[in-house]
């Protein structure tokens, strides 16, 4: 799993490359902990991201837990695959705010 990072405007973007699964978790966790205190808006794009596991999902939950205790926010876009499956079965879209691309997440957090 890689981590890619990039800002439009003051909006952070952090892309997923790869598997998200229990193995780099904890590391990922940590990486993205690191990174989301120069903004409080944040995206996170999975359309690189081709599983996620339980552990996974877990960690995605923490990071969004921190964020908000950050006072910021994170939102989701490019979800397709195997990890839409799992947010759908799962109902991580009743979680989460997950957009369709990167444009329409940056178009929320500007309107």
């Amino acid at each position: 799993m890689e981590i890619g990072y990039r800002f439009i405007g003051a909006v952070l973007v952090i892309s997923f490359y790869g598997e998200l699964h229990s193995e780099q978790a904890e590391a990922i966790e940590i990486r993205v902990k690191e990174l989301v205190k120069q903004s409080d808006k944040i995206i996170i794009n999975c359309i690189d991201l081709e599983y996620l596991d339980s552990k996974g999902l877990g960690t995605l939950i923490k990071i969004n837990t921190f964020i908000k205790e950050q006072a910021g926010e994170l939102v989701l876009c490019s979800v397709g695959g195997k990890v839409k499956k799992v947010f759908e079965l799962t109902r991580f879209y009743d979680y989460m705010k997950i957009f369709k691309d990167i444009d329409e997440a940056c178009k929320y957090y500007k309107g």
